[in-house]
């Protein structure tokens, strides 16, 4: 495992693969296009502050689909191995994005911008930006 791996922290309730299941994914592997997923190309790291309590955080890696300017579809895991489990969804958009959204909607989106300006939020492989001054 190399210095930038991170195995899950978890192991998912249940029993291992059976024979049907095992058979099954070597098939699908060799007969199906995961086409959709290929687009996820964008890989970035960072902690979570959970919304109502910022002091509680977790580390989620995200693998991103960049629909647009505006809008970005994102699926989140526990680590970056083939083991890892996956912890959530989540649709990063731009301020006017959100600012379009029903009111009531609203209470159900956080904002990224402590995880982007904290410098918490990495592109792991990539080299650091460097900023124009």
């Amino acid at each position: 495992m190399s210095a930038t791996e991170r195995n899950s922290p978890l192991s998912p309730a249940g029993d291992g693969k059976g024979i049907w299941l095992s058979t099954l994914e070597k098939g699908a592997k060799v007969l199906q296009d995961p086409a959709p997923l290929t687009k996820f190309d964008v890989y970035v790291a960072g902690f979570h502050p959970a919304k109502d309590d910022p002091t509680m955080q977790m580390e989620a890696h995200h693998y991103c689909r960049v629909v647009n300017d505006d809008f970005i579809q994102a699926a989140l895991f526990d680590g970056n191995t083939p083991e890892a489990n996956l912890i959530g969804i989540e649709y990063i958009v731009s301020e006017q994005l959100f600012g379009s959204l029903p009111v009531e909607e609203r209470s159900y989106w956080h904002p990224h911008n402590f995880e982007v300006l904290s410098g918490q939020l990495i592109a792991p492989g990539c080299p650091p930006s460097r900023r124009r001054r």
